[in-house]
């Protein structure tokens, strides 16, 4: 009797509603995402939309969706009509109803108030020139530097780079207009790692070097001072340090040089005088008061209050424009200024704007802003691996929250799955996912920045790059049940900002310098014994995320992308030292997923993610030489892929990575 009750019960929580809703949303989104029966695809989300409202960041998607699908079927209405139900209904749900208004009012066409327009795809790293004709970014097809016309959409390239990717790395990363929106600063990174600030003129000309940093890794461009002769920049330097730095155009001289506490400042510009700085001060890794510093250090604050603030920029008029979450949600607040005080208190001038990366703000007053529309989520399917076939699913592990769910891993019992969840608001925590229960809890942490978790070969803790409340930067292992970290390998150790991977034995740790033309190395935990395993060929990157250890501890897998020329290859090598082995390639535009390797129990198969322009399939791979073939199960992305020690069951992320631009216009007042 007692055996059946815990049968029922057990097949009570498997078809439990929640359950079944999130299958059907999932089923709903697979057919969305093959573009095939759109019809039952929009059938399936009215089902959610309809039995969830106990779930209603559930249903709101649902909503959002199957307005999506009825948009690409050429349903206008309809689609006007569920957004309508979805900002009418689901109003707490401000991101997607966020996303919801911008669709209805895709042009800006009120007449009155506040108008939100797309712009084009989005960039963190763009900028728009002061009239906010053109919009400056790099070209990641490229690695150029270049400018888009947005009355024409016309795009051309400033910088000359004609190397492909597999040739050099050599790119632009980060740029900003001058006051009089004839010249763009930016950041030049060279093939050789060294960095560089340039100056080049908006039609092309006069490309010249401002400041070479060969103290940084990276040295970003941050603002103009008003008069054009001075630049503001953030280095990250290569002793694990920041500073920001205001440089001399003409001669790249270095004027002065802030580096105590330069982790802390968020965002940072020239104050309207220009003699100072107007920056964010973070509050245990999030946003907090806003100050002025002057030229002497000395911090005036200028917003103080215990929600959370951030700088966005001047307006025309000379008032400072930030963002606060005061009310509840991020709102658009303006302080006038009284030379470098507050000249009043700070004013509301916009209500649920939720915009939390501003790129810049016009002369007329326009914010440009970047809007995240990306949702991934971590999934299981099941394989038979013998076979070459999926079995089962792919089935979404959790619906809970809007946002991205990423980079799973599982436990060495194999009964959890450790992932990444970075919500809308932009808060990131690892989260542990368990299979027998369907529980997904939180893991807290006492660290300001993580990075993506690992398991800790305890087979207890998170094992994760990150900086404590001091900034110091390595390698930490985190206690679940308290979030208190322990360090395990400082920065100076592993040279390394990547998470690495562990042996299935927990005596080596495998990674890889921030400058991995230095090679791929193994570190022994007891000895600390850092012994190199392989050095890649000029011309040759092992900087995707990509290693694998096999699970008897022989062999290392790993992704050289540019081996061979125009292509990229899964080699493995042993562990112990000797020559790496191609075991598969893919040709440009072909390429292998990021965390796109993982072997089975035996050590005999590794299975690939590979694929062209994010739609990614999954290869069976043997070791043995013997020819490899694929499984199947087409996504838009399968990455970070993981079998589970029974195996057949496989974990990995997919979705869509997209971002957009957008500008807001007629907020102030």
């Amino acid at each position: 009797m007692f055996r059946l009750l815990t049968v029922l019960l057990l097949f009570a929580v498997l078809a439990s509603p929640q359950t079944d809703l999130r299958r059907t949303f999932e089923r709903a989104r697979l057919l969305e995402e093959r573009n095939t029966n759109l019809d039952e695809a929009i059938r399936l989300y009215a089902e959610v939309a309809e039995r969830g409202k106990g779930q209603r960041s559930l249903a709101a998607r649902a909503l959002y969706q199957q307005g999506i699908l009825y948009t690409r079927t050429r349903r206008v209405a309809e689609a006007a009509r569920v957004w309508r139900m979805l900002i009418q209904d689901y109003p707490e749900q401000t991101e997607v109803v966020q996303l919801a208004r911008a669709k209805l009012n895709p042009s800006g066409s009120r007449l009155n108030g506040p108008i939100n327009r797309r712009v084009t795809d989005g960039d963190l790293m763009a900028r728009p020139s002061p009239d906010g004709r053109l919009l400056v970014f790099t070209d990641w097809q490229s690695g150029n530097l270049a400018v888009r016309d947005l009355a024409t959409a016309e795009q051309r390239a400033l910088t000359t780079k004609r190397e492909t990717w597999q040739q050099s790395m050599a790119q632009a990363r980060g740029a900003v207009f001058s006051p009089d929106g004839r010249k763009i600063a930016y950041q030049w990174h060279k093939e050789d790692q060294t960095v560089q600030i340039r100056s080049i003129s908006i039609d092309g000309t006069g490309d010249r070097i401002v400041f070479e940093d060969s103290a940084a890794w990276e040295c970003f461009p941050l603002d103009w001072s008003a008069d054009g002769t001075r630049l503001l920049v953030r280095r990250y330097l290569k002793d694990r340090t920041e500073a920001l730095a205001i440089i001399a155009v003409d001669d790249g001289k270095i004027i002065r040089l802030i580096t105590r506490n330069a982790s802390s400042i968020g965002t940072a510009l020239f104050a309207g005088d220009s003699r100072g700085l107007i920056v964010t001060l973070s509050r245990d890794s999030q946003p907090g008061e806003i100050s002025y510093l002057d030229s002497d250090g000395k911090n005036v604050p200028l917003v103080q209050h215990p929600a959370n603030d951030f700088v966005i920029g001047l307006l025309p008029d000379g008032r400072l424009l930030f963002g606060s979450d005061r009310l509840g949600s991020i709102d658009l607040w303006a302080l006038r200024m009284a030379g470098n005080a507050p000249g009043g208190v700070p004013e509301v001038l916009l209500r649920h704007a939720n915009i939390r990366r501003p790129l810049g703000i016009t002369k007329s007053g326009s914010l440009y802003y970047l809007l995240d529309t990306s949702v991934m989520d971590v999934y299981t399917a099941t394989l038979d691996v013998a076979r070459g076939v999926v079995t089962e699913g792919p089935r979404v592990v959790s619906h809970r929250t809007m946002g991205d769910h990423m980079y799973p891993r599982w436990s060495l019992d194999g009964e959890r799955l450790l992932f990444l969840s970075r919500g809308r608001s932009g808060r990131t925590l690892p989260l542990i996912y368990s299979q027998r229960t369907g529980a997904t809890t939180e893991v807290t942490s006492d660290l300001k920045k993580l990075g993506r978790p690992l398991w800790d070969p305890d087979g207890v803790s998170v094992f994760v790059f990150g900086a404590d409340a001091s900034g110091k930067q390595g390698h930490y292992r985190l206690d679940p049940a308290n979030g208190k970290s322990t360090l395990v390998f400082p920065i100076e150790e592993t040279d390394s900002t990547y998470e690495g991977v562990w042996s299935s034995d927990g005596r080596y740790y495998f990674n890889r310098p921030n400058d991995w033309r230095l090679g791929i190395y193994r570190l022994d935990a007891r000895t600390r014994e850092k012994k190199i395993l392989y050095v890649p060929p000029a011309g040759v990157s092992v900087g995707k995320e990509n290693l694998g250890p096999s699970p008897d501890g022989r062999l290392l897998a790993f992704h050289a992308a540019g081996l061979p020329a125009n292509g990229s290859s899964l080699l493995i090598v042993p562990v112990d030292g000797g020559e790496a082995k191609p075991l598969m390639s893919v040709r440009h535009p072909e390429e292998f997923a990021f965390g796109a390797f993982t072997w089975t129990q035996d050590s005999k198969i590794i299975l690939a993610s590979r694929g062209v322009d994010g739609k990614h399939e999954i290869w069976r791979v043997p070791v043995d030489g013997s020819a490899p073939f694929k499984i199947g199960m087409p996504l838009a992305r399968i990455a970070t892929l993981g079998l589970n020690r029974d195996g057949k069951t496989i974990a990995f992320h997919s979705g869509q990575d997209n971002s957009e631009i957008w500008v807001l216009e007629k907020f102030l007042r």
